[in-house]
């Protein structure tokens, strides 16, 4: 967005509660229930005013339960060519946190780079947008795509060319803001790991990013271990863990297609055949058939999909964690690690450990938690805004 010179015209609103503290803290919402009704557009700038006219924020107006996206606490904050400027800046913050091999990562993260409601991850020489509201599509887009694609080009020129992600489940779709599309089979490196994504049609933008971090940990740990990994994707964890030195992997999911992939990453990083098995079948029938079975592994990481994508899911999302949880303890051999993971922002750290717990009552076995961590580096948070801090990993051992 390329702010104009001289007065720049704004819809106001006022505050009907008092959340000062808050935005004085870096909150970067304004919820509905706070402001005074008012006709300000998804996407129109706004002017938050306390009783007296004093601006007290600005940002651009959205629909639902959030009235206002925050882009500073200011009337200067918005620069000139405001969206290039903090593109820039974003690029910037993550230069110290990226190494050689690395060539995919989260370029924007939203709130925590002052750009609310945008997200755009970095896949080579591609660039992968998605927005997630009305007035942020509104605003970030405008008319033609113009502003973000100005904005895009001109804070990294070597980009080949940019999608737009929208919608979830069976809505989702792709579409070419500028440049080249990338291929249906894009080749990119995670330290040196070889990772092969579908940009058009895959989760998110095609990968978890925000688990850049685990897959690491995971590939330091996997030497000599047999490791199964649940809800796996496209691999990513399975491909970690073959790189460690995992003597065998299993990667189950439901998607028969991100298997694929996943099959086909293995074989790009010259791992052998042989000690990769995938199943496309449902994770709890999985571990059921392989508890009557008998079988059992040393490592068992579980990331799955959110169980909760609303407050009202969470009493049905605890109990999936706790069954999970279970299945997965009672499925590790003596000394083995079972790394748990919950990108549910409606399950906070101190639900999601309460599942841990309630799961741990009913199984006999002792458990410590070895680390804690969330998302990496690329994926920052704010002190003030806990509904950002949405990724919980948790690493366990048993005896």
């Amino acid at each position: 967005m390329s702010v104009p010179d001289g007065p720049i015209p704004m819809h106001e609103i006022s505050l009907t509660k008092d959340v000062r503290g808050a935005l004085a803290a870096g909150h970067p919402w304004v919820y509905r229930d706070a402001v005074a009704r008012g006709e300000a557009p998804p996407g129109s700038l706004v002017r938050l005013v306390d009783r007296e006219r004093r601006t007290l924020a600005v940002g651009f107006a959205d629909e639902g339960v959030i009235a206002l996206r925050i882009l500073g606490l200011t009337r200067g904050a918005l620069e000139p060519d405001l969206l290039e400027a903090r593109l820039r800046r974003a690029l910037e913050a993550r230069a110290p946190f990226l190494d050689e091999g690395t060539s995919v990562y989260r370029w924007v993260h939203g709130e925590a780079d002052r750009l609310p409601g945008l997200v755009v991850d970095l896949y080579d020489a591609f660039a992968v947008v998605r927005v997630d509201s009305l007035g942020a599509e509104r605003f970030y887009l405008g008319e033609g795509d113009a502003p973000l694609v100005a904005a895009l080009r001109a804070a990294r020129p070597s980009l080949r060319g940019a999608l737009l992600r929208k919608g979830r489940q069976e809505t989702r779709s792709a579409r070419l803001l500028f440049g080249e599309a990338p291929p249906d089979r894009l080749a990119v490196l995670e330290h040196a790991m070889t990772l092969l994504v579908d940009v058009h049609r895959g989760q998110k933008t095609g990968l978890f990013l925000d688990h850049r971090a685990s897959r690491r940990r995971i590939r330091e740990l996997a030497r000599g271990r047999d490791v199964l990994n649940l809800y796996g994707y496209t691999g990513g964890f399975s491909i970690a863990a073959g790189l460690g030195g995992a003597r065998r992997v299993e990667t189950v999911d439901v998607a028969s297609q991100a298997l694929g992939l996943a099959q086909a990453s293995w074989a790009a990083n010259g791992l052998p055949a042989e000690a990769h098995e995938a199943y496309a079948e449902d994770v709890p029938a999985f571990l059921a058939r392989a508890r009557e079975a008998g079988r059992t592994w040393d490592l068992v990481v579980a990331d799955p999909p959110s169980f909760a994508p609303s407050e009202a899911a969470v009493p049905n999302a605890m109990r999936s964690y706790r069954q999970l949880h279970r299945a997965c303890l009672r499925s590790l051999r003596p000394g083995g690690l079972y790394l748990a993971a919950s990108c549910s922002s409606h399950v906070g750290p101190e639900r999601f450990d309460r599942t841990l717990r309630e799961a741990i009552e009913k199984v006999p076995r002792h458990v410590r938690v070895l680390e804690r961590w969330g998302g990496g580096p690329d994926h920052p948070r704010l002190p003030a805004f806990p509904e950002g801090d949405y990724l919980k990993c948790v690493l366990l051992g048993v005896d």
